[in-house]
């Protein structure tokens, strides 16, 4: 009953759940089943506990010598199901590279998964499924909301590469994991409801709490990040970049029938300030979307990482937002682009995480590539949640 695809070739750890979050719209769509028995299998790991020391990968390369963490906190939300080198599914966070029992995207990330499934899988809804994986989904929201040091409502990024752009610091309270946390107190809310309607479950107290939660996060998120014109990256480092990929929460949110996050408004206000700054100023267009430039369409960092890639699936992903609020000709020119790049540089089906301006890839085989699903999601599977289409 247990089923897992490699992140990649290179990164060859199972079922990394911030890249599945954009590519496992497939499977969801193919075969539903296997989509629940990897979900079932976050269900079980969440709660389990492993004090193993390992040094994390990113302190070297700052040169700040050997820091040691866990390998999993019980209630952390595990990045992945383990290696094939190792004992998959049972030793879970087989990635170093950073401590992943402090990212704030991965919790989000589940929840948002266990209700898409639900309420998107083509075999129909499944309350067993939703039963067997809502005591899971409470203790990792509970547990990400330790990481809100500020009480505004918000878990805080730390300063160190806590999310899935893992080389790419963020600090204080940011648009991508905010987001992400606002649409996945919406989705618990949405499975407490479902639950104690159809099953009988008393799930008040998660409710109250849930709802508390989320009435504060919804009115600090724009205060604290809208700009005027789009969000800014996080609330203090001062990085004065757009991020492509800010309002993802707000993407899976309206995907799901959920509020959306942010105003229809703020949102197309957004996706324009992302096309112009890192699209149609990056390379002219030529390559895609560049995770984060200046609104002039100007790198940060020359040097940089992470904000001057191309990330295949999250341009596919943004082309889906894109379809969603009804800009289908700018979601063809990004996904044009990226296709066109990764054939003409001789990958052909190598899709890769990443590509740059200077003809180099990296992570050949990506899962998260195959996030060009969610053409498909936008297109058919949301209008079949009632009220959605109307909307």
């Amino acid at each position: 009953g247990r089923f897992g695809v490699l992140e990649c070739l290179d990164y060859a750890w199972y079922e990394s759940l911030d890249v599945r979050l954009y590519g496992s719209l497939a499977l969801l769509q193919l075969w539903p089943e296997l989509d629940k028995a990897v979900l079932r299998s976050f269900a079980r790991a969440i709660p389990a506990a492993d004090g193993s020391q390992r040094p994390i990968g990113w302190y070297f390369t700052q040169g700040r010598g050997r820091v040691e963490a866990d390998r999993k906190v019980a209630g952390a939300t595990p990045h992945d199901l383990g290696a094939p080198n190792e004992r998959p599914f049972d030793a879970t966070n087989y990635t170093a590279y950073q401590d992943c029992n402090l990212w704030k995207d991965l919790a989000s990330d589940y929840v948002l998964q266990v209700w898409r499934t639900f309420r998107l899988a083509p075999t129909g809804e499944d309350l067993r499924f939703l039963a067997e994986c809502w005591p899971s989904a409470v203790q990792a929201l509970d547990y990400l909301k330790g990481f809100d040091v500020n009480n505004d409502g918000l878990p805080d990024n730390g300063g160190a590469p806590d999310q899935t752009f893992d080389d790419w610091p963020l600090q204080g309270v940011s648009a991508y994991c905010g987001a992400l946390w606002i649409a996945a107190l919406e989705a618990a809310l949405a499975m407490a409801q479902r639950l104690q309607l159809d099953l009988g479950l008393d799930t008040a107290a998660e409710q109250r709490r849930f709802g508390a939660w989320l009435e504060q996060s919804r009115a600090n998120f724009d205060d604290l990040l809208w700009n005027g014109e789009y969000y800014r990256i996080d609330a203090e480092s001062g990085t004065p970049v757009v991020m492509a990929d800010q309002l993802c929460g707000d993407f899976y949110a309206r995907l799901l029938g959920l509020p959306p996050v942010v105003s229809d408004a703020r949102a197309r206000s957004t996706l324009q300030a992302v096309k112009e700054a890192c699209f149609e100023r990056f390379e002219s267009g030529r390559l895609g979307v560049a995770n984060g430039l200046r609104r002039d369409g100007s790198p940060l960092d020359p040097n940089g990482t992470h904000p001057l890639e191309v990330w295949t699936g999250i341009n596919f992903g943004l082309a889906s937002y894109y379809r969603l609020m009804g800009e289908s000709k700018t979601a063809l020119a990004i996904c044009s682009a990226v296709v066109g790049q990764v054939y003409s540089g001789g990958l052909q089906f190598r899709t890769p995480e990443a590509i740059t301006a200077v003809n180099t890839f990296r992570a050949c085989h990506y899962l998260r590539a195959m996030a060009i699903w969610g053409l498909w999601a936008t297109d058919t599977g949301w209008e079949r949640i009632p009220g959605v289409a109307e909307r």
